[in-house]
C-alpha cells in the first residue's frame, strides 16, 4: 500500500541495519517490502544463514502526521514489549529500536518475523467452525491486553500529552483532532466552530 508516510529504504542501507544489529557477520540474502501497512513502511529481512526479521521505519520528519502520532513508533514498540510481558499473545521479539538517525533519518525498529495470512484474506475461506475458533481466541488475547492497567491516560509518547484523569486527555485529544483537520481543510457536515460548541454543551457526558 503506497502512503507518502512510508520511509523509502535502499537495500544497502538495509544490510547497514543487519550489520548494526545483528553483527558484521549477518549477510542480508533477501530484502523486500511488505506493503499491508498503512502508516510505518516495513521490509522483510531474510538472513543467509538465520531466520526472517521484519524492518519497520517511522515516516520520514517533512511528512506531515496527525498530532497524536508523533512519536507513535516507540508507543508501538513499548506496546509490544508490554504483551510480550504480561499476556500469552503471540507477538513478536524485538531485537533493536534505534532513535539515532545514524543508519537512516527516521526511528526504526527490528522484530522477529511471524508467519501467517491476514485473516481478513482468507475468512471468507474458512469453515464457521474455523472462524468461531479464531474468533474466540481473538477474544481470549483481546481480554489479557485489556487487563494491562497503566497510570495515566492520554499519548504515551508525548508526557505533556498524559494526565491523572481521562477527562483532560480527551479534551487534548479531541481539541487536536479537530485542529489537525481545521489545518489540512478537511471538509466535515458540521463547522468546526457548531462540533466544538456542541462538545461544550455536552462535556458533562463526554
Amino acid at each position: 500500500m503506497y502512503s507518502r508516510s512510508k520511509t523509502h529504504v535502499t537495500q544497502e542501507r538495509a544490510q547497514a541495519i543487519t550489520h548494526h544489529v545483528f553483527g558484521r557477520h549477518a549477510s542480508l540474502l533477501n530484502f523486500s517490502e511488505l506493503t499491508d501497512g498503512y502508516f510505518n513502511a516495513a521490509y522483510l529481512l531474510e538472513l543467509a544463514h538465520g531466520p526472517k526479521y521484519v524492518l519497520k521505519v517511522a515516516p520520514p520528519d517533512d511528512v506531515r502526521v496527525m498530532r497524536y502520532e508523533k512519536g507513535i513508533m516507540l508507543a508501538e514498540v513499548e506496546t509490544i514489549r508490554l504483551v510480550r510481558r504480561y499476556t500469552q499473545v503471540p507477538a513478536p521479539e524485538i531485537y533493536a529500536y534505534d532513535r539515532s538517525r545514524q543508519l537512516i533519518s527516521s526511528d526504526y525498529f527490528v522484530m522477529a518475523f511471524l508467519p501467517g495470512v491476514p485473516l481478513n484474506k482468507v475468512r471468507k475461506d474458512l469453515t464457521a467452525e474455523q472462524n468461531a475458533a479464531i474468533d474466540r481466541q481473538a477474544g481470549i488475547y483481546l481480554r489479557q491486553m485489556n487487563e494491562i492497567s497503566g497510570t495515566l491516560f492520554g499519548v504515551f509518547a508525548q508526557p505533556g500529552l498524559q494526565f491523572d484523569l481521562w477527562r483532560p486527555a480527551f479534551d487534548i485529544l479531541l481539541r487536536d483532532v479537530l485542529t489537525d483537520g481545521l489545518e489540512m481543510q478537511v471538509l466535515l457536515p458540521l463547522s468546526y466552530e457548531e462540533i466544538r460548541a456542541r462538545i461544550s454543551r455536552h462535556h458533562a457526558a463526554l
